[in-house]
């Protein structure tokens, strides 16, 4: 007999698809979930001791109906405790739900969650200021600020202030992305920034196996855009895909770095990048790339004023003053900060398929 899947039903009242909000709940019921409690994230309190009291409640899951803002909400208040995360995609880009393969159907989302493995994944973790990245993962899970998504600064993340800023919302509804989109290349402003780099994954040659550097290694340079990355999928329906194996279960994040440039050239540049889906190693002969020597064997892509490297973790500074940083969508911190990935922290359900790959 298949045991009936209790859940938290967490929704987001700002989420793209929160009209149809009731039929997402009828359908996790037809297949078979058991609601224990529904709330609204924003009328939720006392967020640190909430995972405690729905384990004690007898719930096993928790349904993140949303968006990525609302997945990293989620995420942060059950990180450390035995809930697996469902998200039933509600939201405009749904990027952590494509990154599982998880369905936009909700009749289908639905019968995943009901259904579908749980899976153990890799978790972002961000620390603010200048703490150390040395801490147990219990502690870094205290101190710092869970994600399932991406970390982003520059253009992404003044494209998400004005994306989820609730005036520009009710003015232009579906339309609010692109206007986004406009006015972020008209305004935003490229910064100075210094990356350091803890436990970079080198590689002597292409052929090679890949292994991390036991030192710190620093990039330096004038940013249009930087993402650090646990999941794959960026821009929702566009599906962006990060060029090879992007794994949840890898244990590495994985950092672009875009420098400044004019527009064109970054239009070029990010087409260029998203439209590979295998790694381009650089030959040692790559004029632009020998510029970062201590880089070349980590770097994953031959594009001239692209970096694309994959490390454990990875401390964030700018040089002019504080900096906004995004989260899974959300403006909410700025530089300096530290970045860590948890491994396989995070019990996710997911598609039959997807846990065949892992």
């Amino acid at each position: 007999m298949v045991e009936t899947r209790k859940a938290i039903f967490i929704h987001s009242p700002g989420s793209g698809r929160s009209d149809e909000l009731d039929n997402a709940l009828n359908m996790l019921q037809d297949a078979g979930i058991e609601i224990v409690e529904k709330a609204a994230i924003d009328e939720l309190e006392d967020k640190d001791r909430l995972a405690q009291r729905w384990i004690e409640a007898g719930a096993t899951i928790t349904i993140a109906a949303g968006g990525d803002g609302l997945v990293s909400g989620v995420t942060g208040m059950i990180a450390g405790h035995e809930l697996a995360l469902g998200i039933m995609p509600l939201g405009t880009a749904n990027d952590v739900a494509r990154s599982i393969d998880m369905p936009l159907d909700l009749k289908e989302a639905a019968e995943v969650i009901a259904h579908g493995p749980v899976r153990q994944l890799d978790l972002g973790v961000m620390l603010p200021g200048e703490a150390t990245s040395s801490l147990a993962s219990d502690e870094l899970l205290k101190q710092g600020k869970p994600f399932a998504h991406a970390l982003t600064m520059g253009f992404h993340a003044h494209f998400s202030t004005l994306a989820t800023d609730k005036e520009l919302r009710e003015q232009f509804g579906k339309l609010t992305y692109p206007v986004a989109i406009m006015e972020a290349v008209k305004n935003y402003q490229p910064t100075e920034i210094e990356l350091r780099f803890d436990g970079l994954l080198i590689r002597e040659r292409p052929d090679a196996q890949p292994k991390q550097m036991e030192q710190s290694v620093t990039l330096r340079c004038k940013a249009a855009q930087v993402t650090i990355a646990n999941a794959n999928v960026f821009w929702g329906a566009l599906e962006a895909t990060l060029p090879g194996e992007n794994s949840l279960r890898d244990g590495l994040l994985d950092v672009v770095v875009m420098e400044d440039a004019r527009l064109d050239q970054l239009l070029v540049r990010i087409t260029r990048f998203f439209s590979r889906t295998e790694h381009t190693f650089v030959d040692h002969d790559d004029e632009w790339h020998a510029r970062y020597p201590e880089l070349l064997r980590a770097e994953l892509t031959d594009i001239p004023g692209m970096h694309h490297l994959k490390a454990r973790g990875v401390q964030v500074r700018t040089r002019d003053g504080s900096y906004d940083v995004a989260l899974d969508g959300e403006v909410c911190a700025k530089t300096p900060l530290w970045v860590r990935v948890l491994p396989r922290a995070l019990p996710v359900i997911v598609p039959e398929q997807k846990r065949e790959q892992a």
